[in-house]
């Protein structure tokens, strides 16, 4: 057999290897972290999440994301998408992540303007010398039942993971925390002041000295000016 025959035959047995195994890397939903930056890593927090969501309550992500970015957002986007494959290799069938890669003025853009009220930005593309604008989608939205978290633009310095973990969080909790206001509560010293204020008032005496009086009494006493008040009991 001729030696460039052979060689092509190993490349060709090669390549086939390797594509049977991404294959059935992917068919298992083996997710290998091969990348430097460790884009394909989420913590172990997002996972317990992730895991969390049953049928009974199920969850759906939207991901609005621009196929063609400024150079100054290319990791951001390529985070976000490496998040966003994470959730739904790792989701069970409660969770739905679809990514949409939607260009100006088409159907998608539309969906995403209003029924999530995610919009472009646009933002600065640097090109040599040259500097233009460009519309960018990085919005995602997530829903579950009448809940629903909007992220309507990732921008650099925000963490992905942290904002859908948030998203996440939010429209699969429970109920909302309530905050209620109480009423003071009187203290035992106002009870007693009440009590010596009330005694040392006039006309507060015994019953039968109440009853006298008003027998005997043709005109009424003046009225004297109360002493204390209590600012607790109003008395």
């Amino acid at each position: 057999m001729h030696p460039r025959v052979h060689r092509f035959i190993r490349f060709a047995s090669i390549a086939v290897t390797a594509v049977s195994l991404t294959y059935m890397a992917q068919r298992a939903n083996v997710r290998a972290d091969v990348t430097a930056e460790k884009l394909n890593q989420v913590t172990s927090a997002t996972r317990d999440l992730i895991d969390a969501v049953t049928p009974e309550r199920p969850v759906a992500i939207h991901a609005f994301v621009s196929r063609e970015v400024p150079r100054d957002y290319v990791t951001v986007r390529a985070r976000l998408l490496s998040v966003l494959r994470e959730m739904e290799a790792r989701g069970k069938e409660g969770l739905t992540v679809r990514i949409v890669e939607p260009s100006s003025f088409s159907d998608e853009a539309v969906e995403a303007e209003e029924k999530y009220g995610i919009r472009p930005q646009v933002v600065a593309n640097r090109d040599g010398d040259r500097v233009q604008e460009m519309q960018v989608f990085l919005g995602v939205a997530v829903t579950s039942g009448p809940h629903e978290q909007t992220i309507p633009f990732i921008d650099r310095g925000m963490s992905p993971e942290y904002e859908l973990v948030r998203a996440l969080r939010t429209v699969t909790q429970e109920k909302k925390k309530v905050v209620g206001c109480c009423a003071p509560t009187r203290p035992s010293w106002a009870t007693s002041t009440c009590r010596r204020a009330s005694s040392s008032r006039p006309g507060a005496s015994s019953a039968s000295s109440r009853s006298s009086t008003r027998s005997a009494a043709s005109t009424p006493a003046p009225r004297s000016r109360r002493t204390s008040t209590c600012c607790w009991c109003r008395r």
